[in-house]
């Protein structure tokens, strides 16, 4: 299980690398959107360990109807594209079959990707027009995010800007409601109250809305409009977001889940059961 001392070494990693990671595209599968609509049909899955290299796998169909996948790997070039050759291949094993190795069938031609968010771009498939493309989700993870959470806010892009927060946060339907307490270092605190849209994208959450704040502290003011992105609770019930408002710098929130609710007296760290999961699932 994620013990404090690794919560605090992911809240520094994220910190560090904040700055960097603008449009770097979540792992996992995604669909082409005017092709979804709950039928067997066709995809792309994606895959980046930790840099700028990608390997694009893409299922679909050969015009006489069978099924095939194809592979392209590169590096991201400017912080959002993506091309290569997209190849298939032939002769590997087949299920219950002797192990063989597989080879090149053909290259089908180049692949193009521009990433506009981490979690939607658009692909340029071969001989095809460019079409929208989104990270899908299979599961409903609003239940993550329903929780109280304590940790810290990075308010610029120093580390000099660091500020303790507690967060309760609240989903109504597409609703994000979001209680805020902050105290910097030298002790000043804020209390500020979000209230805004709730939207999935991919393993992550982004909402735009305001804030009304019992002080101005670094907000530009009471109901000052904001806007969140990359807000997420792993299984470990660690949480992280970035928010931003008005011209102001870019807020890093990290944190773990807490048990108690707005009203924050002896909180305890959540339990894997308040996720869904065992100790069993989450033991290395």
């Amino acid at each position: 299980m994620l013990t404090p001392t690794r919560a605090a070494i992911a809240a520094m990693a994220i910190f560090g690398a904040a700055p960097a990671f603008a449009l770097f595209p979540q792992q996992g599968m995604w669909t082409i959107g005017s092709e979804l609509n709950g039928r067997p049909g066709r995809g792309v899955q994606i895959d980046r360990q930790g840099g700028r290299v990608l390997i694009l796998t893409y299922f679909g169909y050969r015009a006489d109807g069978s099924a095939t996948f194809m592979q392209a790997s590169g590096a991201m070039t400017d912080g959002k594209s993506f091309s290569g050759d997209l190849t298939e291949f032939r002769n590997g094993p087949a299920l219950g079959g002797p192990t063989r190795s597989g080879e090149v069938a053909q290259v089908a031609g180049p692949v193009r990707v521009e990433f506009d968010t981490s979690t939607s771009g658009t692909i340029t498939l071969p001989g095809e027009a460019p079409q929208r493309f989104a990270r899908f989700q299979y599961e409903d993870h609003t239940v993550r995010i329903r929780r109280s959470f304590a940790g810290q806010v990075l308010v610029n892009p120093y580390m000099s800007g660091m500020a303790r927060v507690r967060l309760y946060l609240q989903v109504q339907g597409d609703r994000l409601l979001i209680q805020e307490s902050k105290v910097d270092a030298s002790g000043n605190s804020t209390s500020c109250n979000l209230d805004g849209d709730l939207r999935a994208t991919g393993d992550t959450f982004a909402s735009t809305g305001t804030a009304t704040c019992s002080n101005g502290g670094d907000w530009a003011g009471s109901g000052t409009a904001y806007r969140i992105t990359d807000l997420k609770v792993d299984e470990y019930g660690v949480f992280s977001a970035r928010l931003n408002h008005g011209s102001a710098p870019t807020r890093y929130y990290t944190g773990h889940c807490q048990t108690t609710g707005p009203v924050f007296l002896t909180p305890s760290i959540c339990s894997p059961s308040e996720f869904g999961f065992s100790d069993d699932d989450l033991r290395e």
